[in-house]
């Protein structure tokens, strides 16, 4: 009886840890999105180096393993990467739907000038064009927190 009842509050504490953790802010998702990123590009180096070490002595069981961990570290680059875009993608359009709301605030008022419209609405479209320049951005991986996994051979 005390087993059981073990058994089911271990995954209650853990749910309940889980929830008490502060939300991710949009800016933390993409930064530890570009991390992954970095760290499986770092990955796909190791995997290739170790490629490329491959000698007339290697084995094929060597080849095998070295092919299997470039695929693996490849699958997971394309992981990372899919999940980056996919974050920067749902910011740009969280932004373009906001700008649709203010287009449609400044469209109600029949007595607004194009001028005053165009000014009003250049400041409203500055985030949709930062969230722009956002999602066609380069993972830039030279700040120095890119992980390099251990070799594994």
């Amino acid at each position: 009886m005390r087993r059981t009842a073990l058994l089911l509050g271990s995954p209650l504490l853990a749910l309940a840890l889980v929830a008490c953790q502060p939300k991710e802010t949009p800016e933390q998702a993409e930064q530890n999105a570009e991390s992954a990123v970095c760290t499986n590009l770092a990955a796909v180096g190791t995997a290739l180096e170790a490629v490329g070490e491959l000698s007339p002595s290697s084995t094929v069981g060597d080849a095998l393993k070295a092919r299997s961990n470039l695929s693996t570290a490849l699958a997971k680059l394309d992981q990372s990467e899919e999940a980056l875009d996919q974050l920067r993608v749902k910011e740009l359009q969280k932004q373009a739907k906001a700008f649709e709301k203010e287009v449609e605030k400044v469209t109600k008022k029949k007595d607004t000038t194009l001028e005053q419209a165009a000014e009003e609405l250049q400041v409203k479209l500055q985030p949709v064009l930062a969230a722009r320049s956002a999602a066609l951005a380069e993972v830039d991986c030279a700040n120095g927190d890119v992980v390099v996994p251990e070799s594994t051979n």
